[in-house]
């Protein structure tokens, strides 16, 4: 038992990191996006689409970013700042240091869950 457990949580690991690569990827368009072009909060946007996955990066207060991953065949948008269709989406609120030029994930939605999540998108949005 233990080793099926052992294998199942390998096989979803590459996944999950990739995920995370994906959001990265979308915060740091956002980032620039922020960086080049002056614009309101919330103005750094990036999204990202394809067969199986979409999701979106958008700015919170400086260093924040909030980043959505869901799949693609659903037929919702998911909204990180109620909380409303984050069920089932991969979620997560990443911090950039740009003293050391890296990011750091502050929360899951899957961690805090999806209403603690939202309340803490909602913080730093608005101070």
């Amino acid at each position: 038992m233990s080793m099926e457990l052992d294998q199942e949580t390998k096989a979803q690991q590459p996944a999950s990191q990739q995920s995370l690569g994906i959001a990265l990827n979308l915060a740091e368009q956002a980032r620039i996006k922020v960086k080049t072009d002056p614009c309101p909060l919330g103005g750094g946007f990036a999204a990202f689409s394809d067969d199986n996955l979409s999701g979106f990066a958008y700015d919170l207060k400086s260093p924040y970013f909030v980043a959505v991953l869901w799949q693609t065949g659903d037929k919702f948008l998911p909204d990180p700042e109620d909380g409303r269709g984050l069920k089932n989406c991969q979620a997560c609120i990443l911090k950039y240091e740009s003293h050391h030029a890296k990011w750091s994930v502050e929360a899951y939605n899957a961690e805090i869950g999806n209403k603690s999540f939202a309340k803490l998108v909602r913080k730093y949005i608005e101070g």
